[in-house]
């Protein structure tokens, strides 16, 4: 998920207008300084590689997924939501066998292995947690999928990978972490085919017309270098990289189910592992309230973006 504690943005402010790409210069979404992206990525490696940080997903996760679930009931569990999330996410793209899959930010590893799992498709993890990493191909070993799941130490700034290697690139609440989203859309674009692919890609955003007082505390607990971005930002820079804006579903109302839930199992001691801290607990609580009501306040958003070319 993209987190309550972790990573590194900067000042929050709205998205670019139409008429307006001052955005391309903006620090809300671009760092230009070589020394902050390394603090950005050194930052957010260090928060997921925390023993703290791994047992909370793990024990209120279930350890698969750390993203925002879909709901379709009170009853539905984290783990059910998340893994549901990622079906309707799949639905969206053709993946057949022949898919060449990119899971940037892939944290334990939970969507790719299901990807390859059911599309018999190949799926390259890139992400920055050492810890989450080994996670991951631990997983992927027991469930005997290391022939289709590879997965790479990485930022997703900088993709150590050759043009045109994939045909999906797959992305679950991690951006807000980027310390350059402009060179995370523009690297994406260089890994992908030229023709025939696709991008699924879900985030944390502020609405276009965020008060940034309100939406401040998050970027403080986040101890984010650029801002959120919003819905309209990730549409102009895709089609900016010729992609066609193919769809977004609206997935606000399970931002706010999903960490009200997370919320409430922080508040029932039960659910949480004795690896957890109780000053994490409540850095965590502070954090999951922030979503919860900038959800409900009309402040912050999430959804599913479908981009195409």
């Amino acid at each position: 998920m993209a987190d309550l504690d972790s990573s590194g943005e900067g000042t929050v402010t709205t998205a670019p207008t139409p008429d307006s790409d001052r955005d391309s210069k903006a620090t809300h979404h671009r760092q230009s300084s070589p020394n902050a992206s390394l603090l950005q990525a050194t930052t957010a490696r260090e928060y997921y590689n925390a023993p703290a940080t791994d047992s909370f997903y793990r024990s209120l996760w279930g350890g698969e997924h750390i993203h925002i679930g879909t709901y379709t009931s009170p009853s539905d569990t984290i783990t059910v939501a998340s893994q549901r999330t990622v079906e309707r996410m799949a639905a969206l793209a053709h993946i057949t066998s022949a898919t060449r899959v990119l899971d940037i930010g892939a944290g334990y590893g939970g969507a790719a292995r299901w990807l390859a799992r059911t599309y018999g498709c190949k799926v390259t993890c890139l992400n920055l947690s050492e810890v989450q990493n080994a996670r991951n191909r631990e997983r992927t070993r027991e469930q005997g999928l290391e022939a289709l799941v590879e997965v790479v130490d990485g930022v997703f700034e900088h993709l150590p990978f050759a043009d045109a290697t994939f045909d999906l690139v797959w992305c679950q609440d991690c951006l807000l972490h980027a310390s350059d989203r402009h060179a995370v859309v523009a690297e994406v674009a260089r890994v992908l085919v030229p023709r025939g692919a696709d991008v699924i890609l879900t985030d944390h955003m502020a609405t276009r017309d965020a008060d940034p007082e309100r939406v401040g505390p998050i970027k403080q607990r986040l101890q984010l270098m650029l801002g959120l971005a919003t819905r309209q930002f990730y549409q102009d820079v895709f089609r900016a990289q010729g992609f066609e804006d193919a769809g977004y579903l609206d997935g606000t109302e399970h931002m706010v189910t999903h960490c009200s839930k997370v919320l409430a199992a922080l508040q029932d001691a039960r659910h949480l592992s004795t690896d957890i801290p109780g000053d994490f607990a409540e850095k965590a609580k502070t954090g999951m309230s922030h979503w919860v009501e900038g959800g409900k306040e009309g402040q912050l958003e999430w959804g599913v973006f479908h981009f195409r070319r």
